[in-house]
């Protein structure tokens, strides 16, 4: 007998030999399957993600949703009223009182008091039209120097491109 045989000892089972003639059995089957089976895994992460993310917009507040804050005071439209009808304490160094002029000879501009907030009508005719001082130094038509005429185009270097 030859020492090797062409026969080996153990018999092929009818199970590899059809694999090696079909290998998709081998590689390709099991990465499908791998493939479907994930993404019914990942299925349950997708939808959890999705039901959290419609849970956190669902917790808002109203006052969160018209952007309030939490510690706002109520509004009462009757103490409104009366705080807004209220006469303002008059201070002296009041912004709405200061005159353009410091010299004590020209007369400080009255305007008719009235409450700071009322209901009855106002009409331009309650009111006189003053003209405001010009400061000293600036011209009547410009912001130039005062009696310097305006430049023609082109003659300042700033006004050529080159």
């Amino acid at each position: 007998m030859p020492p090797f045989t062409a026969k080996p000892l153990s018999p092929k089972s009818p199970l590899l030999t059809h694999m090696r003639r079909h290998p998709f059995l081998l590689f390709g089957l099991p990465f499908m399957g791998i493939i479907v089976a994930s993404s019914f895994a990942l299925q349950e992460f997708t939808q959890t993600r999705y039901d959290y993310q419609a849970s956190k917009v669902q917790s808002m507040g109203v006052e969160e949703e018209l952007g309030m804050r939490g510690d706002r005071r109520k509004v009462d439209l009757r103490d409104e009223y009366y705080r807004l009808n209220a006469p303002a304490p008059q201070s002296p160094d009041s912004a709405l009182d200061a005159s353009y002029h410091n010299d004590p000879s020209i007369p400080p501009i009255s305007k008719p008091r009235r409450p700071r907030f009322s209901m009855t009508p106002v009409s331009q005719e309650d009111y006189e039209p003053l003209r405001v001082p010009r400061p000293e130094g600036v011209p009547q038509w410009g912001g130039g120097k005062g009696g310097e005429e305006a430049p023609l185009k082109g003659q300042r270097k700033t006004d050529r491109w080159v």
